[in-house]
């Protein structure tokens, strides 16, 4: 039988198919470079598992086999909880960077330099960074006319945006560090999936190479450089407080937050909208809730838009009896202030 298993692997898959195990649970268990559905069709034809295996299922299980059955390369990456963090644990949230077009004075690392934000979070000392979406621009991959101009492309864009996550990674040390998708980032998904739509040869030449799963994590080596990751429209859940880059715009500052509020009926911040705002509510049970746009940290004058009601700035928070306490941090004439912590500005 050709394949990429030797006939020793084969006989250990096999083994562990008749214990009950299917798919990607032995492809993790024998730590296997070969896909889960290529598992699940060898049982097959061993005749291993061809009846009442699904009832023996558990429901995520069931789900997550028929998934492989019907799509070649499909994963799943679940929403990150975290439930638990340390009294006095300090949370930043910065989304929209727009790389190559960040601001260049608060995202210094594209340019392997320090640049206010990084200072501040070296200052700030956090147990957890989010990036919440759109932190490349993804500019060459948009459907958009695009400026016949421009000096860079995907290759220059993905080593400015590695380099802006190295840096703040080194001034953030202690932090675990999150990458959540935006639109922006999903581009790349996007196109991997119209190229191997508009010519199924194309997905035949990513698969034999290993990129059937080809997306922002894989992209920017985001493993590799210290950071998980969420794709869009998924999120992370902070002691309750969900962050998510958002899929709603309305007109003004705050509506949009009412609208995600009212979305996910809980408290927490997305980007997207490029601007500040937040909206309180209080539930019929008498608890309270808070949802931000958390504003952007690009430049306010891209090519594609004319006098912008945008707003730079990010969001912080502290934990306090194992709930995160939250508050923007706006940027006003090309400086920020947090209490306690610095005022940072730029350089004239």
């Amino acid at each position: 039988m050709t394949s990429k298993l030797s006939d020793m692997q084969w006989s250990e898959v096999a083994e562990l198919g008749r214990s009950g195990m299917r798919g990607k649970a032995i492809v993790d268990a024998l730590e296997l470079d070969i896909h889960a559905a290529n598992i699940n069709k060898f049982l097959a034809r061993q005749g291993i598992g061809a009846t009442g295996e699904i009832a023996e299922l558990t429901l995520a299980e069931s789900r997550r086999e028929q998934m492989e059955q019907l799509f070649s390369g499909y994963t799943k990456t679940p929403p990150i909880l975290i439930d638990k963090m340390k009294e006095g644990a300090r949370v930043v949230v910065a989304s929209d960077f727009q790389i190559p077009f960040e601001e260049r004075w608060l995202i210094g690392g594209t340019q392997n330099k320090t640049g206010a934000f990084e200072a501040f979070l070296k200052d700030y000392d956090p147990d957890l960074v989010i990036l919440n979406g759109d932190i490349r621009d993804a500019y060459a991959l948009s459907t958009f006319d695009k400026s016949p101009s421009r000096r860079f492309g995907e290759k220059e864009e993905k080593r400015l945006t590695q380099n802006a996550l190295r840096t703040i990674k080194a001034n953030a040390p202690r932090a675990r560090l999150i990458f959540v998708n935006g639109n922006h980032e999903e581009r790349l998904e996007k196109t991997y999936a119209q190229l191997c739509q508009k010519d199924t040869r194309a997905f035949e030449i990513f698969d034999a190479q290993g990129f059937n799963e080809l997306n922002t994590r894989s992209m920017l080596d985001l493993p590799g450089l210290g950071w998980e990751w969420q794709p869009y429209r998924g999120w992370v859940n902070v002691l309750g407080f969900i962050v998510t880059h958002g899929d709603l715009v309305a007109s003004e500052s705050a509506q949009t937050a009412a609208k995600m509020q009212k979305k996910w009926h809980s408290s927490g911040t997305s980007g997207h909208t490029h601007r500040l705002g937040a909206y309180f509510h209080t539930d019929s049970t008498g608890k309270a809730h808070a949802w931000y746009e958390s504003g952007c940290m690009c430049r306010l004058d891209l090519e594609y838009v004319t006098n912008p009601d945008w707003q730079q700035g990010f969001l912080i928070g502290q934990v306090s009896d194992n709930t995160l306490h939250t508050q923007l941090v706006p940027v006003f004439n090309n400086k920020f202030i947090v209490p306690g912590t610095g005022v940072y500005k730029a350089k004239v």
